[in-house]
This record gives C-alpha cells, structure tokens and sequence, in this order.
C-alpha cells in the first residue's frame, strides 16, 4: 500500500513538473514573439553565461511579462555591440595580417639569394581567422609550425607595426566589412610596398650605423658571395650586402643577473624577423609589443655595449 502512495504522489509530482516547464516554454515563447515585435533581437536575447541570472530569474517563473526586462535587454544589447565591435575589429586586423603575410612571401627582398642556394620562397601560409584568436602558448607555437621556414627570412615589419602607417590604420579603426579592408588593401599595395621598403632601408641604416658607419659610408666595392658568385647579390643595397655577409655578427652582451650567461651570435635578418604577431592588444598578453622593437633595441645595446 505504501508503495502505491509512494507511486502517487511521485506521479502526480512528476506531471506538476511537467506542467510547469510546459508553462515555462508557453512564457518564454510569448516573451520572444512580444520582444521580437518590439524590436529585440535574438542576439538581445541571448545572455552569455554569467550575465543571464537576473534575466532567467524573470523568464522563467510562471507570472506575466514585466518591464523589468527592458534594462536589462538594454544592457545585454550594449554588452553584445561592445563584443562584437571588438571580434570585427581583429578578424579585420586579421585580413591585413594575411595580406602582409602573403606580401612578405611573395615579395623577398632576397629571392635571387634563395634560388642561388636552390630552395626558393615557399607560398606564404594561409592563416586564416586563426590570427584572430586570442593566444595562449600552445596556441603561438602553432602558429609558428605554420609559418614556412626560411634559409634567409624577409626582414619585414610586424603587422602591429604596419598598423599604425596612415595607409592602414583606418582599416583597424574604422566599421568596415572584410570585404571592404580586402577592396581597399588592393587599392593601397603600392604605397603599403614603399612603407615597406622604408622600413627596411630604416633598420638596414641603423644596424649598419651600429657597427660603426656612418650613413652612405658603405661604398658599392662592398662584396657579397653566394656560392662563389656575386650574381645574386648585385642587385642588393651596399648596406644589405654588408649586413648579409658571413662575417657580420652581432654579439650579445653577458647578463649581469645571470653569472651563467653567454654570449650569443646573432646574423641579419633573422633577429629581425623572428616571432610572430599578437593582433589583440591586451595590457596582460605577453606578445603584444611589437617584436621587432623589443629584439633591435636589444641588438642596438649589444653593439653599444660589445664595441662593434
């Protein structure tokens, strides 16, 4: 017999509980369809975890629609412009990080170095809208194992630094769609090709500066051989072929917090060109500083500091 109430009573709780989610689904399908005629959106209406308490408290309780879910549909709206002005923002950065990319590939300063020792440029890879992704460790290194290796890299400005050129920053800054920032990249190649090539003629003067000479004191007797032959070189500036050579090192200086330290040998361009960019700007992401400033600083100190 107690069985049999037991049986009842767990019937007739479980058919309550049915009657009740069914008056939950009844509420929360009027609450849409009046929201939906008064211009909310489902993208409103759907509260990312974390934010959505004060509005289940609301929906999800059998009693008629209040208007305290106006503020706080207000604010869910705010949150979501704010979050997706952030992601267009990177996957636009992203668009121009692919476009450099596949410049830096293309274009190689050095590419008649390249087929001179017979491995070529291999096509730039094809990031994607993983350069948009926030990075954690795991996720830079492979970042990096997609990035082809070069016998001698393209000594080429980071994204963050070409970012903040006049003939890029709009398509950072400013609501566009990508296939704006696609439309506008094409229109702007040949400035972005000069901006380049400055940069480059900038940290080529500086690091020539550093071993000792002055600006246009490299002279055009400067010799560079690749294989035995000056064919693939000639074309080059003197202060690349200077800097290119087998006997241009720089040296790093001993740490002064680190008795254990030693020095290390470094050779143009690969100190320039190694890493990759962070295209988020957060104030705790270890790799938002532009790489290359951190890395020539450092070699603009071991000159200083090595006497070469």
């Amino acid at each position: 017999m107690s069985n049999l109430i037991i049986e009842y009573l767990d019937g007739v709780e479980a058919a309550h509980e049915e009657e009740l989610n069914e008056i939950k689904r009844k509420r929360q399908e009027e609450i849409t369809q009046r929201l939906e005629r008064l211009g909310w959106t489902d993208d409103d209406m759907n509260f990312y975890q974390g934010d959505n308490k004060a509005w289940r408290a609301l929906v999800d309780v059998p009693k008629p629609l209040t208007e305290k879910l106006t503020p706080l549909l207000e604010e869910n709206r705010e949150r979501n412009n704010i979050y997706n002005a952030k992601k267009r923002r990177i996957e636009r950065r992203a668009c121009v990080d692919q476009f450099l990319m596949n410049m830096r590939y293309s274009e190689h300063p050095f590419a008649s170095i390249l087929r001179e020792l017979g491995v070529g440029v291999p096509p730039a890879p094809n990031l994607g809208l993983l350069a948009a992704r926030p990075f954690s460790g795991l996720d830079r290194g492979f970042m990096m194992g997609l990035k082809p290796g070069l016998a001698l890299e393209n000594p080429f400005p980071k994204t963050q630094t070409a970012l903040r050129w006049d003939c890029l920053n709009d398509l950072s800054e400013v609501d566009m769609s990508i296939q704006e920032v696609e439309a506008k990249l094409e229109e702007r190649k040949e400035q972005i090709q000069a901006n380049v090539f400055e940069w480059r003629q900038e940290v080529e003067n500086g690091l020539v500066k550093r071993l000792g000479f002055e600006k246009d004191e490299v002279g055009d007797d400067v010799v560079l051989l690749v294989n035995g032959s000056t064919d693939s070189s000639a074309s080059l500036s003197p202060n690349a072929r200077l800097l290119l050579r087998a006997d241009t090192i720089f040296i790093s200086p001993l740490s002064a917090n680190d008795p254990h330290s030693m020095k290390l040998s470094y050779h143009y361009p690969k100190f320039v060109s190694s890493g990759h960019d962070c295209l988020h700007e957060s104030a705790d992401f270890p790799y938002s500083k532009d790489e290359e400033e951190i890395c020539l600083d450092s070699i603009a100190r071991t000159l200083r500091q090595s006497g070469l």
